[in-house]
């Protein structure tokens, strides 16, 4: 059971994003709102409605300030920046200039944006499997806005 309610979550993602991306192009639409703005909403009610787990998770499991070190803010700031803010505000914008189904080609290419900020941010290593993956990805990103 535990792999079957891992693979719903993945689907209720999946589904959630799927109506993000329609209720954001209808908001840019309808209301005229700037991608900036709906990116600061999204990021703004995100952090609200985490607030809850975050408080369950530190009280749970008690954080140890100790451990941390410059490397892991750097890290987080990163994946926070370069990760969230501008993969939301490029996703906003090409919802903006194409539309959703179009946009929705950016979840593909994020994987191959994430590994090249961890190459440069933290050393990780480039694998056969990543390359496989990044290469499957723009091909499949390539074959999905191919308009034959």
């Amino acid at each position: 059971f535990r792999r079957f309610g891992g693979n719903l979550l993945i689907l209720g993602a999946a589904v959630a994003f799927m109506i993000y991306g329609i209720l954001s192009s209808d908001r840019q639409q309808r209301l005229q709102i700037t991608p900036l703005a709906l990116t600061y909403s999204f990021v703004l009610v995100t952090m609200i409605l985490c607030i809850p787990f975050a408080i369950f998770e530190i009280i749970r499991w008690p954080l140890d300030p100790s451990g941390i070190r410059a490397s892991h803010i750097l890290a987080t700031i990163g994946t926070g920046l370069l990760g969230t803010a501008i993969f939301y505000m490029a996703y906003q914008k090409a919802i903006q200039l194409a539309s959703e189904v179009t946009a929705s080609l950016f979840t593909y290419l994020q994987p191959i944006a994430t590994i090249i900020f961890a190459v440069i941010l933290v050393g990780e290593a480039i694998t056969l499997p990543f390359v496989i993956g990044g290469t499957l990805a723009v091909i499949g990103a390539g074959m999905a806005t191919n308009k034959t």
